[in-house]
């Protein structure tokens, strides 16, 4: 199976659980969301796009040196951003406080799902095989540019 064919195939597979299909997204399409519901989903949400970096750093601490560790730590880079451009956590804030959730949203706990969500990136990138991490990071990382320009939009 060629690179091409292997990434056909998993999008093919990522489809299935298009993230623009869940209610919560469809409602944020239609404009049916209050800012309140945008602004708690920023603030809960933002965990997760903090801790983004550290689950391509613990995927990255165990691969070998080649092509792949490369490609995670060029990521990792992104996410944190550069003299280029903001690091996606602090972007993520900006979008945040832009429905008025401010400060609070470093220091709030997130929720149970939010949490359930990181607890299962964290033990991916750390005890899962590398096939595993890679495809659960894909698997995000394909959808977010549809995401957030329908966030944009609606």
């Amino acid at each position: 199976m060629t690179s091409q064919e292997f990434l056909r195939e998993l999008d093919e597979r990522i489809a299935k659980f298009d993230l623009l299909t869940h209610p919560f997204y469809q409602a944020w399409s239609k404009g049916e969301l209050t800012r309140e519901e945008i602004r708690e989903y920023a603030s809960d949400y933002y965990h997760h796009v903090h801790a983004f970096p550290t689950y391509l750093a613990e995927l990255a601490m165990r691969l070998e040196d080649g092509d792949l560790r490369q490609t995670v730590l060029t990521n990792l880079a992104d996410e944190k951003g550069s003299h280029d451009h903001s690091a996606h956590d602090e972007i993520w804030l900006d979008f945040a406080a832009a429905f008025g959730a401010h400060d609070v949203t470093r220091h709030r706990k997130p929720s149970t799902g939010v949490a359930d969500l990181m607890k299962f990136y964290h033990q991916t990138a750390a005890d899962g095989s590398p096939q595993e991490a890679i495809a659960t990071f894909y698997a995000y990382e394909s959808q977010v540019p549809r995401l957030a320009a329908e966030k944009e939009r609606g």
